[in-house]
């Protein structure tokens, strides 16, 4: 989860319609409802993209891992429905796994959101329970590349201030490498002390898209008792 969205989580989401999916199955557990005091399977959906940020031409193959009531990893078993759904389209994938074509989107739709919701529902034929859920964000389109850009003010002659922060495109989290075996995850990351004279290289990171491996990224160089800027 993104702490810096809602870090204190005063953020209500129950009427948000992308929710809804989520506070239906949740329901499913209230006292009186079908699943009341009931185990049913978890869920996960898989990371199958290999684009930081998807283009409209990817194709996503939608995949999960399923684990029983008592947390034992096992092959979907036959006999269930698979229904997989997602909150900027209408349509409706069927199956264990399932392609989405991104092309689906219209170019407006593209280009104007920052990420497509799936949900995976494993319901029962009988009972119509939903006894599997999960769901997932997908981050779209490149040009949402984020760039970190910051300046750095020396405080007394060991402690360094990091301003003009500047964070362009989308982005999960933020940190920063001070160079000297310490790091602080934050987007405002306030002054930093270091324990002794010397030059250093502050580091910002900002991670985004579907793979914590993508990260950009932008430096300076800090000499304790004066601030050096420069470009890259």
């Amino acid at each position: 989860m993104n702490r810096e969205v809602d870090p204190f989580e005063w953020n209500n989401l129950i009427d948000d319609p992308d929710y809804a999916p989520v506070i239906n199955y949740l329901d499913q557990w209230l006292p009186g409802a079908a699943l009341y005091l009931k185990k049913t399977f978890k869920a996960i959906i898989n990371n199958t993209t290999q684009s930081c940020l998807l283009a409209n031409s990817d194709v996503i193959h939608l995949s999960f891992q399923l684990y029983d009531s008592t947390g034992n990893l096992i092959i979907a078993p036959a006999g269930y429905n698979y229904i997989w759904t997602n909150n900027l389209l209408n349509d409706t994938l069927s199956g264990a796994s399932a392609d989405f074509d991104m092309s689906s989107l219209s170019s407006g739709v593209f280009s104007s959101k920052q990420r497509i919701l799936f949900y995976m529902q494993m319901i029962d034929p009988v009972t119509h329970a939903v006894v599997g859920f999960d769901s997932k964000y997908f981050y779209l389109n490149p040009v949402n590349t984020p760039s970190v850009s910051f300046e750095t003010i020396a405080g007394d002659s060991l402690t360094v201030w990091v301003t003009n922060i500047s964070i362009s495109g989308t982005y999960n989290s933020v940190w920063w490498d001070w160079g000297d075996g310490t790091a602080t995850y934050a987007k405002d990351p306030g002054p930093h002390t270091y324990a002794s004279s010397g030059n250093y290289t502050i580091t910002g990171y900002a991670q985004y898209g579907n793979d914590s491996a993508c990260i950009a990224s932008s430096q300076q160089q800090f000499t304790t008792g004066k601030s050096i800027v420069f470009e890259r």
